[in-house]
């Protein structure tokens, strides 16, 4: 499936009006360009961090991170269509959009980490919407 870029949020990596090819997505990793079914469109976001059976994602434009289940992942963007362009692997992201991703990373494993802990000990997860909150803000 082709899909055309419609916002901002992956700018410089992909921009407006860029058509991108998803592919079928068995395994989806940290750094993986993926399209999900959002709340009411579709989004096309990096992967910040897999953990059990949900993804964090957030556009290499910054922002606020955002989490989702692995079940609303329709695919990963495989390739730039139109204009032909190399495809933004995290590798030949600029500088400063690659230190902000890592930083959203370290975020969001230090959330996996405390939401696995929660579930472990049997707490109510309506907290963790909270700490969520927290860590998306900052990101």
């Amino acid at each position: 499936m082709i899909v055309e870029v419609g916002g901002a949020s992956m700018e410089p990596s992909l921009r407006r009006s860029w058509r991108v090819r998803i592919a079928p997505a068995e395994v989806v990793s940290s750094g993986d360009v993926i399209l999900f079914r959002g709340r009411s469109e579709l989004v096309l976001h990096r992967v910040v961090e897999a953990f059990d059976d949900n993804l964090v994602h957030r556009g290499d434009a910054g922002g606020g991170m955002g989490l989702i289940r692995r079940t609303q992942v329709l695919g990963r963007a495989v390739e730039v269509v139109s204009p032909p362009e190399p495809f933004p692997v995290l590798d030949r992201l600029p500088p400063s959009a690659r230190a902000s991703f890592e930083r959203a990373r370290r975020r969001a494993r230090a959330y996996a980490l405390l939401r696995r802990a929660a579930v472990r000990a049997g707490l109510d997860r309506t907290p963790l919407r909270g700490l969520a909150r927290l860590f998306w803000r900052h990101a």
